[in-house]
């Protein structure tokens, strides 16, 4: 029988790799109606609310698969050694998508450096709530695979 510990893994991928392609779109959009100036908080809640419904649909597949993962654990016992490999790429997973927002924040911080500081908020805020969206998912996994039934 396969160890569930995979199945977060895939989980964990999936939603990382989704919603940060998501939050890519969301910062491209911001940083192209920042250079045009027609950035307000208008349009940057419509950006949100797109990102959110993208966010929810990419979420879809993988809240599944950890659902099965928790099912599969129910009858059965695995050793945090045969987890190694799937923890060692959740954990690369995770670094990944960390390193990717603080560089798409370091690019939208310094396209804003004449803007006002109320812009630089907004982007902070969006870059809070990119990071938290992102590793979400990733972290649930992480702590699955150390639960025992």
């Amino acid at each position: 029988m396969m160890n569930p510990a995979w199945l977060f893994t895939l989980a964990s991928i999936i939603a990382a790799f989704g919603i940060l392609n998501s939050f890519k779109k969301l910062m491209a959009e911001i940083q192209n109606q920042l250079e045009n100036d027609e950035l307000n908080t208008n349009t940057i809640q419509k950006h949100q609310t797109k990102y959110f419904i993208r966010v929810a649909i990419t979420e879809i597949i993988p809240i599944g698969l950890i659902i099965v993962g928790f099912i599969m654990k129910e009858g059965t016992s695995y050793s945090v050694i045969d987890s190694i490999i799937p923890l060692i790429i959740i954990i690369g997973v995770l670094l990944f998508s960390l390193a990717n927002v603080l560089l798409i924040r370091n690019d939208s911080l310094a396209s804003v450096k004449e803007k006002a500081s109320d812009v630089k908020g907004y982007i902070n805020n969006l870059i809070f709530v990119g990071l938290a969206t992102i590793v979400g998912i990733p972290i649930i996994s992480l702590v699955s695979v150390f639960l025992n039934p």
